[in-house]
Order: structure tokens, then sequence, then C-alpha cells
């Protein structure tokens, strides 16, 4: 009787501990996916950010030939006018 009832424990603690080593397991395996899954939203973020970034950069360089454009016409228009009234 002993013995079958020392197997049972081992048997129930064996059980016990191989369902705790499955659940740490199938925990770990979810946290990896779920850290996957946040580290590839972080670089597709990352990558909008850059997107964003580089937009804006055209349009400060766009905003700023625009400005060096005004100002030679306006210096043009000046020259004319400078010429127009020395004539």
């Amino acid at each position: 009787m002993t013995s079958i009832t020392h197997t049972s424990i081992v048997t129930r603690a064996s059980l016990h501990n191989f369902s705790t080593l499955l659940l740490l397991y199938v925990n770990g395996e979810r946290e990896q996916k779920e850290g996957e899954e946040e580290g590839e939203e972080e670089e597709e973020e990352e990558e909008e950010e850059e997107e964003e970034e580089e937009e804006m950069g055209k349009m400060c360089l766009k905003d700023r030939q625009d400005g060096i454009d005004e100002r030679r016409e306006t210096e043009k228009r000046e020259k004319r006018g400078t010429e127009t009234e020395n004539k």
C-alpha cells in the first residue's frame, strides 16, 4: 500500500510540475509574441516619424527656396526701378 500511495503522490507532483512548466512555457511564448508585435509597431512608428521629418525638411527647403526666389525678384524690380529713374 505504501508504494501505491507513494507512486500516486510522486505522479501528482510530477504532473503538477509538468503543468507548471507548460504554463511557464506558454506564457513565455505569448510574451515573446507580444514583444515582437510591439517591436514591429515601434519600427512602424519610427518609420512614420522619419517620413514626417523628411517631408518637413522638404517643406522647409521649399519655403527657403521660395524666399530666395522672392528676394531675387524684389532685387530685380528695385534694379529696374533704379535704372528707370537714372534714365
